[in-house]
């Protein structure tokens, strides 16, 4: 996703993200005396809740118009630096660097050089918690069956089993795997097609492409809607945490 529109993101997404941004800090388990690492700060969910337990925090993302979102979200917190980092690239940090990683919904955990990447600016012992789309979840299937409807592939499923071979692998241990089901309740069709507009154009699709998929989404997303119109899309989360 691009991304492109930080501060639609910010009220259209944020406040259906807080959930599983509270459930990702109290997996992290955060102490006074951590140095922490954020990556996929966005709009600063994780940030606001982090920073107060931790000694210091360096917030990451990918797009600056996000990160300064998260920094006026937390001015207030000295503790709290903001980088920008292109994950797909080494991170820019040195070796054993952070007691504690916390990763949400960054998809870090699905390549198995990013992976080692975290193994790498982790202390010895030190603590990796993030959270990833569950395998199975009603959003899911709509947004599927919507670029399926238009002649693409459906979206793969995420795979935690192979996320935790990956963590295992990099030498992470105690590793721990929990799913939590959400239910977001939407007015209408026409409130959750405002809300996937949060997330902005992905990148590399044509805006007419973009207006088709959206328009797909509609008709598959009414067909789930109750008498009166209102929409209930459900989502399965995975919470994984583990030690270095």
């Amino acid at each position: 996703m691009a991304y492109d529109a930080p501060a639609a993101y910010a009220e259209l997404i944020g406040p259906r993200y807080a959930p599983i941004a509270k459930v990702l800090v109290e997996a992290a388990a955060l102490r006074a005396d951590d140095d922490a690492l954020e990556l996929g700060a966005g709009t600063g969910l994780v940030t606001k809740l982090a920073a107060p337990r931790v000694r210091s925090l360096v917030a990451t993302d990918l797009v600056p118009g996000m990160l300064g979102i998260a920094r006026d979200a937390t001015r207030r917190r000295r503790n709290v630096s903001f980088v920008l980092v292109d994950y797909g690239r080494p991170l820019p940090f040195l070796d054993a660097s952070f007691d504690v990683v916390l990763s949400g919904l960054t998809y870090v955990q699905d390549a198995n050089d990013q992976v080692k990447e975290l193994a790498r600016v982790v202390k010895p012992g030190g603590r990796l918690a993030f959270t990833m789309w569950g395998p199975k979840y009603h959003e899911l299937t709509l947004l599927s069956d919507a670029l399926e409807a238009i002649g693409r592939p459906r979206i793969p499923p995420p795979s935690a089993p192979r996320a935790m071979q990956r963590l295992r692998r990099a030498g992470f241990r105690r590793i721990e795997r929990r799913d939590l089901e959400l239910t977001n309740r939407f007015a209408d069709v026409d409130e959750y097609i405002a809300y996937r507009r949060g997330f902005g154009k992905p990148a590399g699709v044509t805006r007419a492409f973009y207006e088709r998929y959206l328009r797909a989404i509609r008709r598959r997303a009414a067909g789930d809607a109750a008498h009166d119109g209102r929409l209930e899309v459900g989502w399965v989360i995975t919470v994984v945490s583990a030690r270095r």
